[in-house]
This record gives C-alpha cells, structure tokens and sequence, in this order.
C-alpha cells in the first residue's frame, strides 16, 4: 500500500455517510498528513517551530509563536519528533483497519433490522428455549457475504425438529442462503463436549435473542468458561440491535407444542431419519468434519470451522510473547549476575 492509496482510503472513509461519525471526522483529520507534499515536512517544521518557541531570542520566539498558533498548534506542548515515512504508513493501515471495522458493524446492523421478522418467526418455532446469534454477526463484525449464525437450545430432545423446522421456515422466506443455525443442543445436553479456549470466546459472544432463564443455565453447565476468562459477565453486556420477541408469536408457539406433544416423538424421529441422511451425502465437502457431531440431542454443524487455524495462532502469538519477554529479562539477569 502506497501513501497515495492511502490519501484515496481516508477520502472515502471521510464521505462514506454509512460509517459512524467519529470515523468520518478522524478521517478528516488526518487526511491532511497523510498527503505527500506536507505528511512529513509538516510535522518536521512543527517540531522545529516548538524549539523555537522555547528560545531566548525574542524575534526567534515570535516566529515560533506565531507560526504555531497559525496553524492551531499549543507551543507550549513538547516537540514531537517528525514521524518517519514508515510511522505514518503504520497509522494510516490501522485507521484503515478501524474504518473497515465500522463498516462491517454498520452492515451487521443493517442486516439485523432487515431480518428482523425471520429472527422473530425463527425465535417463536415451537420447542426453542433459547435461540442466540453466533459467529460474526454476534460481533457485529459482518463481511460482505456473511450470514445470520444461530446457536439454539431445545426444549427436550428436539433438536433435529427444530433445525428442519429451521431450514423449511427459512426456505418458505427464501432466507435459505442467510440463515445458519450450525448449533442446536437439547436442554438435556447442555455441556459442551469440546472445553477449550476456543469454545469459551464462542460462549462468551454469544447474544441471546430469547430465553435468558436457559441461558443462566447453560452457563452454569458450563464452567470451564470461567476458567478461561474469569472476568467475563454472566451475562451478555452489549444489548441485540433487533428485538426478536412477540407476544402474539410466543401464544401461538404454546399452543402448537401443546398440540404436537403427542406426535413430536414420531416427528423427532422422521427428522433425523432423513435430515442425517442428506448430512452425510454431503460429507465429502465439510472441510472440517471433526467438528460435525449428528448425536439425538447434539447437533453441531461446523462444516466449516477455523478452530484449528485460530488456536495455530494464538499459540504461535503466545510463545513469540514468551521469546521476547526472555530475551528482554536476560540482560537484566546478567546485570544482576555480575552484582
């Protein structure tokens, strides 16, 4: 990435009216340094107008003054070194960085309100007791292509009815491509089976659309979270951008898990019958099957899981920390050695 390139970035962050404010003024205020006329000479003079401020010669200090405060700058505030070409390169691709983090939370909740009545018809399906955004739009962290992940619990083991009422709901929405519930457990099988970091920064991201008296529960069945972040609340701090309750919606998913009650067994068993057979036809394109789990009460469908690469990296970050701390407290070792 060029300089340039990088003055075209700041220009649409600084016009983008979908981006939060503080960005679209960020970028304005830096957009003037990052041009390659003044980026660096700018910043050089100033430094250089600060010494002057501080002389003893009254004409000298004058020019410092006078410059500095025609350019809005304290000549009271201490000379800053002029960054160099690579310093301002490393601020510009973070700001960029920052610019594209405010777009994809300005998508995620654009994408939110625009499902808001899947996501209220998905939460009224009978048998579900909590249902929770997952993966990336639970971060309102949303890319281009992505979709609206679910992490549900049942009443019962239903699981498998509930994920092919999932599916046929949001194929009738023709939401078939955007909706992913890739989690669905029973309320009797709420531990989970794989207790890692991993699986802890999942839990913890989690947004409950529905059910916050399961969900105290199902932390409570979980306490290898608190292990890995013991500072993490109970329950979610930031609040769902979308409201997917429905009194009317809750009254007749009542009555329709009274009226099945009788024939959900048979129901639950016609599910999975044919629901595991379509699964494993398509079992050659999971990229990564060890995280799949069909069990009656467990259905984990993480096809595409980055599990393995993620964990790679922190455990790479992790020991470079490691090395470098070493390497910082060896010379002070050996200062303490040699005393």
């Amino acid at each position: 990435m060029t300089l340039l390139s990088d003055i075209a970035k700041y220009q649409e962050m600084a016009n983008d009216a979908d981006l939060p404010l503080p960005i679209q003024q960020s970028a304005r205020q830096v957009l003037a340094k990052l041009r390659p006329e003044t980026s660096i000479e700018v910043l050089k003079t100033a430094a250089t107008m600060r010494r002057y401020a501080a002389s003893d010669d009254p004409k000298v200090r004058l020019m410092g003054v006078s410059w500095l405060a025609k350019h809005g700058l304290s000549s009271t505030s201490p000379a800053v070194a002029a960054p160099t070409a690579g310093k301002t390169q490393a601020i510009a691709e973070r700001l960029i960085k920052v610019a594209e983090r405010g777009r994809r939370e300005a998508r995620a909740r654009e994408f939110l309100r625009r499902h808001q009545l899947v996501l209220r018809l998905l939460c009224a399906l009978p048998y579900t007791r909590l249902v929770a955004l997952s993966g990336s739009i639970a971060h309102l962290n949303l890319e281009a292509n992505g979709d609206l992940d679910l992490f549900v619990v049942t009443r019962g083991r239903r699981a498998w009815t509930v994920t092919v009422a999932v599916l046929v709901l949001a194929r009738l929405l023709r939401r078939r491509r955007v909706v992913c519930a890739n989690f669905i457990v029973a309320d009797s099988h709420l531990t989970l089976e794989q207790q890692d970091l991993f699986a802890a920064n999942q839990v913890i991201h989690l947004r409950p659309l529905v059910g916050a008296e399961m969900w105290d529960t199902f932390i409570a069945a979980n306490p290898f979270v608190a292990r890995f972040y013991p500072n993490a609340a109970a329950h979610p701090g930031d609040p769902v951008p979308v409201d997917a309750r429905s009194g009317l919606l809750s009254t007749v998913k009542t009555l329709l898990e009274v009226a099945l009650r009788l024939p959900s067994p048979i129901i639950e068993a016609f599910c999975r019958t044919l629901y595991a057979w379509h699964l494993r036809r398509r079992a050659g394109s999971w990229r990564s099957p060890d995280q799949v789990r069909l069990r009656s009460d467990y259905l984990k469908l993480h096809t595409q899981s980055h599990r393995q690469s993620v964990l790679e990296r922190f455990d790479a970050a992790v020991d470079r920390a490691c090395e470098d701390a070493e390497r910082e407290m060896a010379p002070r070792a050996v200062a303490g050695g040699r005393r």
